[in-house]
């Protein structure tokens, strides 16, 4: 019985672990998604200044 009851804790720790993992994969797809998406806004926010550079120019 106690085999079992450990065998269910592993079983527990290994479910616990693999949401552990999984959180831990999404935050860090969310936050290479939110770079990629700042570093766009600013490539678009440059050109913008040098587009304006060159029609005020």
């Amino acid at each position: 019985m106690g085999f079992l009851r450990s065998l269910a804790g592993i079983n527990q720790l290994s479910l616990s672990s693999q949401s552990l993992l999984l959180s831990l994969l999404l935050s860090l797809l969310l936050s290479l998604l939110l770079s990629l998406l700042l570093s766009l806004l600013l490539s678009l926010l440059l050109s913008l200044l040098l587009w304006l550079l060159a029609v005020g120019a």
